[in-house]
């Protein structure tokens, strides 16, 4: 299955989720769309800087939002990320940050389709 196809996969649940609420769904989706974007940009500057406290905590916001969304494998790497910050392992910091921007990018393109019609 494609990155791109399993994020829909994704998506798809949380909008089956919220399909009596799309005021509640648009609303999840906005915020994400706003906040995502800066907090993995914290989360990359904290991660390029060592700065693992914060990148803890950058990574710890992600992991909400991913969470709620549903969206696994983002979920997935904000958790990895937040552990390797944890034990101040910047390799592993590294590599989570590059697999979160990857699925952060995917779950961003799934919700946009969806909102531009392009999803069921």
């Amino acid at each position: 299955m494609s990155d791109q196809r399993r994020s829909n996969n994704e998506i798809d649940q949380m909008i089956s989720t919220y399909r009596d609420s799309p005021e509640l769904l648009s609303e999840i989706f906005a915020i994400f769309l706003d906040e995502a974007p800066r907090r993995l940009q914290a989360l990359q500057q904290a991660a390029a800087q060592r700065d693992f406290d914060s990148a803890r905590r950058a990574a710890h916001s992600l992991a909400n939002t991913t969470g709620t969304l549903r969206a696994d494998d983002a979920l997935k790497a904000a958790r990895a990320a937040e552990s390797a910050a944890r034990s101040a392992d910047g390799a592993g910091l590294e590599q989570a940050v590059g697999d979160l921007v990857q699925a952060v990018g995917e779950v961003v393109a799934a919700i946009e389709a969806y909102r531009s019609g392009a999803v069921d």
